[in-house]
């Protein structure tokens, strides 16, 4: 009787091994295929811009020696405008680290270097008057947060590794998804490849703006006023600003704030909301900033912006050495002393 029942219990465990053996090499090659059709029509590898990959980037850049190190503050617009590759071409040695989020304002990551860490390289940071909104000295406190209170060891190995998979897949870029793959083909709507935004490992973004038919689509419209601001928080945050630049020009960072350009209706909307002389001016005389506002340079001003916003990847080294022109002509240096 025992070895009865032992025999009638093993055989649907058996056939239950075969079923999930089946789905997972089904699954294996539905993915081989998907990833082969990727390639064949062009589709690239991009990295996850997730927390884990910007907090990597803040350990290492404080963990070098290098006094000139340099860390690349904001949001999308530096993030997608600053040129790696032509960094690396004029300072070959020097170590470059993105920090910028999407959308976000960076002034709680300028508080911790300033407050936390000894930091004292370069600090390029993307900024306008919206950036010292209420409540803007919090949107990137997640990176500190899990900096100061969850990085370890583990969190460390499982970003590396996950990179060393998203690195070799092109399915694995967040355009590619399952969800996303399965819905495109359920509206009979094949996905875009390659895809118009790419993210690299080190942070960085390219945006290919040829690939989007109408980047304007959706843009705001012209405001008949400005809109209402809250003065009190901003001038609190424009003094937490000054302060911060402050202490980590004293201590020997050299920081440039830079106004990233925009144009059209956007631009316009700005000016009506946040005129220059109220704001801009006002964040630009933080003691022993370069402040640059690309209005005020050609070299900055020239460049089309599909979305009003953003330069096209195929600018990018342009505008990237024209800014570093500028940087190093008002004293930013990575050259040897």
């Amino acid at each position: 009787m025992p070895s009865f029942t032992s025999s009638f219990d093993r055989a649907p465990n058996t056939a239950r091994l075969r079923e999930v053996a089946m789905a997972a090499l089904l699954a294996a090659l539905m993915l081989t295929g998907i990833e082969a059709w990727l390639r064949l029509m062009g589709g690239q590898t991009s990295f996850p811009l997730s927390t884990d990959r910007w907090v990597a980037n803040l350990e290492e850049a404080l963990s070098h020696d290098d006094p000139h190190t340099t860390v690349l503050l904001g949001a999308s617009r530096i993030r997608s405008s600053f040129d790696s590759a032509t960094f690396f071409g004029r300072f070959p040695d020097r170590p470059l680290f993105y920090l910028a989020t999407s959308g976000e304002s960076p002034l709680a990551l300028i508080t911790f270097l300033a407050e936390k860490t000894t930091f004292s390289g370069n600090v390029i940071v993307a900024l306008s008057a919206p950036s010292l909104e209420a409540g803007q000295e919090h949107t990137q406190r997640f990176i500190v947060e899990r900096f100061t209170k969850e990085w370890n060891l583990d969190k460390r190995l499982n970003h590396r590794i996950g990179d060393l998979v998203t690195g070799s897949l092109v399915v694995r870029q967040e355009y590619y998804s399952l969800a996303n793959l399965s819905k495109s083909l359920a509206d009979d709507d094949l996905p875009m490849v390659p895809y118009w935004r790419r993210h690299g490992a080190n942070g960085e973004s390219s945006y290919d703006f040829s690939r989007v038919p109408n980047p304007l689509q959706g843009a705001q419209r012209p405001l008949t006023q400005a809109l209402v601001v809250d003065k009190e928080a901003w001038e609190r945050n424009l003094d937490g600003l000054l302060r911060d630049v402050r202490t980590l020009h004293r201590r020997g960072a050299t920081v440039a704030l830079v106004r990233f350009p925009t144009s059209s209706v956007l631009r316009a909307n700005e000016r009506l909301t946040w005129p220059r002389t109220d704001y801009w001016d006002r964040m630009a005389k933080a003691e022993g900033a370069i402040a640059l506002h690309f209005e005020d340079y050609e070299s900055l001003r020239r460049f089309e912006l599909p979305d009003m916003s953003h330069v096209d990847r195929v600018e990018k080294p342009r505008f990237t050495s024209a800014l570093l022109d500028l940087l190093e002509s008002n004293g930013m240096t990575w050259r040897a002393d």
